[in-house]
C-alpha cells in the first residue's frame, strides 16, 4: 500500500535552476511567472505520521515530465499554480523549475508575496519501498552520511511540489523571476519532452541555454544516431561535488575498480578534466556549492568557511574511504582463512548455537514407528570491539597544499586495519583460552593437543597430529568426519612446512630409491605467520604449529563484524576548537573468538 507524504524544502539555490534566468526575453510575454528552488536536499526530514526520521533516497526516485505546482499540498482545481520541471542534482538534491500562472488570485499572491519574502517548497510523493536503518548503522545516501536510527525510503514516486510558508528548513527558499517569454516557456516544455529519461542532458540543456535542435541533437548522439562533437565541446565543464570528488581520486591513483564501484563513466570523464586541481581551489569551490562567502585572497576565513560546509567534509571523507579500503585490500591477512565470519548488530558478548543431532538412524521395521530425534546445543559466544585512530588536515596541510600528506595517513591506517585482525587473531589462539567447558581450548581431554619430544615438526608428528583431528568426535559421539586443511607454522618453519607438504618423495634409510612422501597426498596448504613466534605475543613459539580444518566445513574461530562491514570506515570528527583543521577518524568493529575445538590440533613442539 502506497502511503502519501510531504517533504518540506531546503536550502535556497544558484545551481542549474537559476541559469533560467538567462532566457532570452520576447517581445511578448505572457503570464507565466519563472520560478525555480531546490524542493528536496537529500537530508532527513520528519513526518507526524513516523516516529523516525525519514531520509528519501533520490537515486531511487521516479519523476514524471510535468509535475503540478500547489499551494500548501491542497489538491483543489484553484490551488494549482502552474507545473514545474523536476531534476536530481548531481545525485544529491532534487530541484525543480518551471512557472507560476498569475492569470489565478492564488498565483498573483505568490508572486507579489514571493517579491516581499522568501517562499519555501515541500515535496509530495508516494512511498513505494522502505527498509529500516538500525541504530549506529552507518550509511551513505544522496551523497551525504547517515547514522541510523531511520527510515530510508528505497523507492517513490514524485507526486507534486508545493509552495509552503514554512519548511522543515530554515534555509529553503523559492526564486520567483521575471515571467518567461511564451516562446521560452514553450521552449523549456519542449526541451524537457526530448531529454525525457536523460536527466544529465536536461540538466545541461537548462544550465547552458540549449536550442531545441541541441537538444535532440544530444539525445540522438546518445542514442547512436549521429554524433554532434561541435555541441559538446561548446558546453563549459561544470564542477558539482560527485565530479570534484572523483577528481580528487583519480589524483590518489585509486585502482579502476574502486572507481567504478562509486562514480558513473560521464562523472570520471569529467573528473579527468580537472585533475590536479588543488586542495585550495576544492575549498573554494565547496564554499560557492552553499553561497559560503570568501575574501579574493585565500587566507583563515576561507579554511573556516569551507570546514562549514557539508561538501567539503563529505567529500574529504569520501576520497580517505577510498584510499584506505586500497590500502586494507593490498594486505591479505591470514586469519579470514582460517576463520568463519559471522555478523553482529551489537557490542554485547553473543552466543553462538550449532545444533548436534544425537542418535543415529534406526532401522524401521515392516509397519513400525520412527522414532524422533533429539538435539544438542554446542555453545560458544563471541563479541565485537572497536578499533581506531584519529588524524587530522591540519592548517598547515592545507597552505601547503599537500593532499597526498593528508592521504598518507588513511593509507597506512588502512594497511593497519588489515594488519589488525592476524594481530587478534593470533593473540587469541596464541592465549590458549578457556572454552566454555571450562577447559583449554587445547588440551588432552579436548584430544588436540601435542606435547614432548615426539611433538616437533616432522613427518611422523604431523602424521600422528592428523590422525588426532581425524579421531575428533562430536558432542554426540560421533567422528566429525573432516580433514585437516591447513598446517599453520611460525616463520621459521616456513621453508621446512612447504618441504615436507609438497615432496613427492623422501630420502634416507636402507634403500637406494627415496620412499613415497604420503604427506604430499594429503592435500594440506601450509602458511606460515611471523606473529607466532613474534616476542610481542604470550606463548609465542618457533617451533609450535597447528593443523586446522576448513572453516567452511567446521567450526573453528569466528570474525564476526558489525552489521556485516569487513572494512574499516573513515567518518568525519569534530576537530579540537583552537585547531585550525578538520579531524577524521579510522573505525574497525570487529571481535574473533573459538566456537570448537574439534577443529584444530596444536603441537607445542621442541622449544
Amino acid at each position: 500500500m502506497k502511503k502519501e507524504f510531504s517533504a518540506m524544502g531546503f536550502f535556497e539555490t544558484k545551481g542549474i535552476c537559476n541559469a533560467i534566468n538567462h532566457i532570452e526575453a520576447a517581445e511578448a510575454k505572457s503570464d507565466i511567472s519563472n520560478v525555480s528552488g531546490v524542493a528536496y536536499s537529500g537530508g532527513a526530514i520528519n513526518q507526524a505520521w513516523c516516529q523516525y526520521p525519514i531520509v528519501i533516497d533520490l537515486a531511487g526516485m521516479e519523476i514524471a515530465k510535468q509535475i503540478p505546482l500547489l499551494y500548501n499540498h491542497q489538491n483543489e482545481p484553484d490551488k494549482r499554480l502552474g507545473e514545474v520541471t523536476a531534476t536530481i542534482d548531481g545525485g544529491n538534491k532534487l530541484l525543480i523549475f518551471g512557472g507560476v500562472d498569475t492569470g489565478t488570485e492564488k498565483g498573483r499572491y505568490i508572486v507579489e508575496a514571493g517579491k516581499r519574502f522568501k517562499w519555501q517548497l515541500s515535496i509530495g510523493a508516494s512511498i513505494e519501498a522502505v527498509v529500516k536503518v538500525e541504530t549506529d548503522e552507518q550509511v551513505i545516501i544522496n551523497g551525504q552520511a547517515f547514522t541510523g536510527e531511520f527510515m530510508k525510503v528505497t523507492k517513490s514516486l514524485l507526486r507534486e511540489v508545493s509552495v509552503v510558508a514554512v519548511g522543515a528548513d530554515k534555509n529553503t527558499s523559492l526564486d520567483i523571476a521575471a515571467a518567461f517569454s511564451s516562446a521560452g516557456f514553450e521552449r523549456l516544455k519542449t526541451i524537457t519532452a526530448i531529454c525525457e529519461g536523460h536527466q544529465d542532458i536536461l540538466e545541461s540543456a537548462i544550465r547552458d541555454n540549449w536550442s531545441i535542435e541541441a537538444a535532440q541533437a544530444a539525445i540522438e548522439h546518445i542514442k547512436g544516431e549521429m554524433t554532434m562533437p561541435n555541441i559538446i565541446s561548446k558546453q563549459p565543464l561544470e564542477i558539482n561535488r560527485r565530479n570534484l570528488e572523483a577528481a580528487l581520486c583519480l589524483q590518489c591513483y585509486l585502482p579502476e575498480h574502486i572507481l567504478l564501484k562509486s562514480y558513473k563513466e560521464r562523472e570520471l570523464e569529467a573528473a579527468s578534466q580537472i585533475r590536479g586541481i588543488t586542495l585550495k581551489k576544492v575549498m573554494e569551490i565547496c564554499c560557492g556549492f552553499e553561497n559560503r562567502p570568501i575574501d579574493i585572497d585565500f587566507n583563515d576565513s576561507t579554511i573556516r568557511a569551507a570546514f562549514s560546509t557539508v561538501a567539503l567534509p563529505g567529500i574529504l571523507s569520501n576520497v580517505a574511504n577510498k584510499k584506505a579500503l586500497q590500502a586494507f585490500e593490498s594486505v591479505k591477512p591470514i586469519a579470514p582463512r582460517l576463520c568463519r565470519e559471522g555478523e553482529l548488530n551489537n557490542f554485547k558478548p553473543s552466543e553462538r548455537y550449532r545444533l548436534t543431532d544425537v542418535g543415529d538412524l534406526q532401522k524401521i521395521e515392516r509397519g513400525g514407528e520412527i522414532q524422533h530425534g533429539t538435539f544438542t546445543e554446542d555453545r560458544a559466544t563471541n563479541r565485537l570491539d572497536t578499533y581506531g585512530k584519529m588524524f587530522t588536515l591540519t592548517r598547515q596541510d592545507i597552505y601547503n597544499d599537500d593532499l597526498g600528506a593528508f592521504l598518507q595517513i588513511p593509507t597506512a591506517l588502512g594497511q593497519r586495519a588489515a594488519r589488525k585482525i592476524d594481530q587478534v587473531f593470533f593473540g587469541r589462539l596464541l592465549e590458549n583460552p578457556t572454552f566454555t567447558d571450562g577447559k583449554a581450548l587445547f588440551c588432552a581431554d579436548h584430544k588436540n593437543y601435542m606435547t614432548g619430544t615426539a611433538s616437533a615438526l616432522t613427518k611422523e608428528s604431523l602424521e600422528k597430529a592428523r590422525a588426532l583431528f581425524l579421531a575428533a568426535c562430536d558432542s554426540d559421539g560421533q567422528p566429525i568426519n573432516v580433514a585437516p586443511k591447513f598446517l599453520l607454522v611460525p616463520s621459521e618453519l616456513d621453508s621446512f612446512a612447504q618441504t615436507l607438504v609438497f615432496s613427492s618423495g623422501m630420502t634416507g634409510g636402507t634403500t637406494t630409491a627415496p620412499e613415497l612422501n604420503i604427506i604430499s597426498r594429503y592435500r594440506l596448504e601450509p602458511i606460515s605467520s611471523p606473529y607466532l613466534q613474534s616476542e610481542t605475543f604470550n606463548n609465542a613459539s618457533y617451533v609450535g604449529w597447528y593443523l586446522f580444518g576448513d572453516p567452511n566445513q567446521i567450526d573453528t574461530f569466528e570474525i564476526a563484524y558489525l552489521n556485516g562491514q569487513k572494512t574499516p570506515v573513515v567518518e568525519t570528527g569534530a576537530p579540537d576548537f583552537n585547531t585550525l583543521g578538520l579531524s577524521f577518524r579510522v573505525v574497525y568493529d570487529f571481535g574473533i573468538r573459538e566456537q570448537a575445538y574439534q577443529g584444530m590440533v596444536f603441537s607445542k613442539g621442541m622449544e
